[in-house]
């Protein structure tokens, strides 16, 4: 079992999209991360500073940004991470897309990484959604050969 750090943060949009503009959602989210388990003994906790953008038209919806990572301790390095994703609402409660992400070295000794993925979003109604996306390494992938993720979130 791998044991991921946990996190959680505060997102403050500063400017709202247009919707009959060309003017995308702009939003800071900062985040913390904290890391648990036994295999994360001794392992910093982290801080994400990210700058998100959005845009919709019709049912597809871009959004995308980057950040900073503070990564402390010895041979640890601070990051630049990035993404860029597209969705399009397919029916009135599923939506599917594709991401392009990734992030600097976090080490002296790494290199950075990107990766290609797909995702899809599932809702039971309006506070319940189901998360998932599979994902696979095009850049320095390591040990990012092929990864997924499914969840269960809560909107309230």
């Amino acid at each position: 079992m791998v044991w991921e750090p946990l996190g959680g943060g505060v997102k403050y949009r500063f400017f709202q999209e247009d919707d009959n503009g060309w003017r995308p959602q702009v939003a800071f989210f900062p985040q913390v991360f904290i890391p648990v388990g036994p295999a994360n003994r001794g392992a910093p906790v982290t801080e994400l500073f990210p700058i998100w953008l959005q845009k919709s038209l019709g049912a597809w919806t871009m959004f995308g940004g980057g950040g900073y990572t503070n990564n402390p301790g010895p041979r640890n390095k601070n990051f630049a991470n990035y993404g860029i994703a597209l969705q399009r609402q397919i029916l009135s409660n599923l939506t599917l897309g594709v991401e392009v992400f990734g992030q600097g070295p976090d080490t002296t000794t790494d290199h950075g990484s990107a990766a290609v993925g797909v995702a899809a979003i599932f809702d039971f109604n309006d506070l319940w959604h189901l998360v998932g996306s599979a994902n696979t390494g095009i850049s320095n992938a390591g040990t990012d050969q092929f990864s997924f993720n499914l969840a269960l979130k809560w909107t309230p």
